[in-house]
């Protein structure tokens, strides 16, 4: 998580104090943080002070492994979610608007302090240690000394403890809090303690459901139709079993296997609801309080939206051209961007939410178009496009009469089938779906074995050629003469 300040806070905050970052940034000596006179009791309520943006995560030396200097989320992760800020700014931090709930930090440390986004405006409890260390009223004009609305700002909850392992716990009593961290300072050192559980277990969250999300449409593309797991099944299991997984994807919150909560949206864990063979919703919680939903046609976020009016996905064609037509909606300026094919990336801002059209040239054979609207707070959305281009005739192959003998005393080799009697059934393997010719007459193509299709014929004494014309849906055409001789 990182933090960028508006120009004129950035020039008043670097001149101010250096050494300090945002949720996620690095750390330092601070020469504006008090420095204790005394090793007394806990002294909360210190000056805030300005944040200087670090892109380095620093955390101090001889402290416990990384993983656990990070923040906890209690009862759980889902609990707390994402914040966007406004169009002024550009940061992510940690919300909470629900009772009870709490973010937790131990590491060894003398002075710790929290980090509060402007625009928090409920009550928190602090707990050090599990004994009570105050409490701090956000909804307060100003609720402590060097509170800004114009950036943000620390509050010391304790000062002058014992130089060895503590636990400080903020509780929310009410409303809404905006939770950008801690500073610590060990070893007469500042450092900063991230809160970047969140945003990980999001982007995580939102990369599973493009997982599964791709295997259903892959299925589609093999079956024509949207995977139905039935009652007492889910469709992550349906698409591991059938290959379209290679794996089980996890819950990013628990490390479990990811299962099918309905729309009870348990953190990390999906909701898929099968609705046609040609239509399904998907939805993953990723723990902003918002859900992530796809439909073969749609996308939404808490914070963008696409939809793709033109054109269907899985379809044929035999024009090297296919006209895209998509309408974003974010709440900040994004770009569109479409990708594959032989046009490469194109790229559109997406400053309104009005339909944008574009020309997408295509490969021969299958193309994997991707629709990707992002925005400068890294969100993103996509949703993706097969389209096949077909221009090529279909093959034929004669599978029955058989064998074939191959005759090399001529040039070029002569090929024929010989049979014993006045008719026989011709059979040739040609695409599904295509309209075959036999011999002049119109074969029917198989029931069980799709492609192969099957004529009955005729045949005079010695020599018969026999013509197998093939057309596929798309209208390609292809021809081949057999000879099959009757003895």
């Amino acid at each position: 998580m990182k933090l960028r300040l508006r120009a004129a806070a950035l020039v008043y905050s670097l001149a101010l104090v250096a050494g300090l970052s945002s949720c996620g940034g690095g750390g330092g000596r601070s020469a504006g943080a008090p420095v204790p006179s005394s090793p007394s009791a806990i002294t909360p309520g210190a000056a805030g002070i300005f944040v200087t943006p670090h892109w380095a995560i620093v955390y101090p030396p001889g402290l416990m492994p990384r993983t656990s200097n990070a923040t906890r989320y209690e009862p759980i992760l889902n609990a707390w979610h994402i914040f966007d800020g406004t169009e002024n700014w550009d940061w992510q931090s940690a919300v909470g608007s629900t009772p009870g709930i709490s973010a937790v930090m131990s590491n060894p440390w003398e002075d710790v302090a929290v980090s509060f986004i402007p625009g928090s405006n409920g009550t928190v409890n602090f707990y050090i240690d599990g004994q009570p260390a105050g409490s701090l009223d956000l909804s307060a004009p100003m609720p402590y000394k060097g509170y800004s609305q114009e950036y943000t700002t620390f509050y010391t909850i304790a000062q002058n403890m014992q130089e060895t392992m503590h636990t400080v716990a903020m509780e929310i009593a009410t409303g809404t809090v905006k939770f950008d961290g801690w500073r610590i300072k060990y070893k007469n050192n500042y450092y900063r303690i991230d809160c970047s559980a969140v945003n990980t277990l999001e982007a995580t969250a939102v990369s599973t459901n493009n997982k599964i999300r791709n295997a259903i449409e892959e299925y589609y593309e093999d079956k024509g139709a949207y995977p139905d797991p039935g009652a007492g099944s889910d469709v992550v299991s349906l698409l591991y079993a059938q290959g379209y997984l290679t794996s089980r994807p996890e819950n990013a919150f628990n490390g479990e296997r990811i299962a099918d909560t309905g729309t009870a949206y348990s953190g990390g864990d999906y909701d898929y609801t099968y609705t046609s063979p040609s239509d399904y919703t998907l939805s993953v919680y990723g723990g902003r309080g918002t859900l992530y939903t796809v439909t073969p046609d749609t996308a939404a976020s808490e914070y963008l939206s696409l939809s793709v009016a033109t054109p269907t996905n899985h379809f044929t064609t035999t024009s090297e051209w296919a006209t895209f037509t998509v309408t974003p909606a974010a709440k900040h300026d994004a770009t569109l961007s479409v990708s594959g094919g032989l046009s490469g990336e194109q790229s559109f801002p997406a400053t309104s939410s009005q339909p944008i059209t574009m020309q997408v040239k295509l490969k021969e054979g299958r193309n994997d178009i991707t629709i990707t609207l992002f925005d400068s707070y890294n969100h993103a959305i996509t949703l993706t496009r097969t389209i096949t281009l077909d221009t090529t005739a279909p093959d034929i192959a004669l599978l029955a009469p058989y064998p074939q003998v191959w005759d090399f005393s001529t040039q070029p080799a002569r090929i024929y089938v010989d049979v014993y009697s006045a008719t026989t059934t011709v059979e040739a393997l040609v695409e599904n779906g295509a309209t075959v010719d036999i011999g002049g007459q119109a074969a029917t193509e198989s029931t069980t074995n799709r492609g192969v299709f099957s004529s009955e014929i005729s045949l005079n004494t010695g020599s018969n050629f026999i013509a197998i014309s093939a057309t596929d849906r798309w209208g390609n055409k292809n021809e081949v003469v057999f000879e099959i001789v009757r003895n």
